[in-house]
C-alpha cells in the first residue's frame, strides 16, 4: 500500500507513500538509506544489460530487507529509523 512501482519497463520509477496516500519524503529517504546500507544506490531505477543475475538478485534482496524496515517505521508510535533528516525535493514551490 505504501510502495508503488510505476512507469515504463525500460525506465521504471517508484513512489513511497505515507499513511495519507501522498508521496512521503521521509519514507523514500528511509528506503534509500536502507538500500545504501545494503550496498545498493537506488535513488531511481535504470536497468541495463550490464546488470547480471547476481546484481538483480542482490537488489531484490536489499529491497525486501529495506521494505521490512520501512514497514517497522510506520507502526504508530514507533521510533524514527532515519539516520538524518529526510531529503527535500529538488524542484519545489517554496524553499
Amino acid at each position: 500500500d505504501h510502495f508503488e512501482a510505476c512507469g515504463i519497463e525500460c525506465s521504471p520509477a517508484y513512489v513511497c507513500r505515507g499513511e495519507d496516500g501522498e508521496p512521503s519524503a521521509e519514507l523514500r529517504t528511509l528506503f534509500n538509506q536502507e538500500m545504501i546500507k545494503r550496498g545498493i544506490l537506488m535513488p531511481y531505477t535504470a536497468p541495463s544489460f550490464a546488470h547480471d543475475d547476481d546484481a538483480v538478485s542482490r537488489t531484490i534482496a536489499a529491497a525486501e530487507e529495506s521494505l521490512v524496515v520501512c514497514a517497522r517505521s510506520m507502526v504508530p508510535g514507533g521510533p524514527s529509523l532515519l539516520d538524518g533528516p529526510p531529503t527535500k525535493p529538488v524542484f519545489r514551490k517554496f524553499n
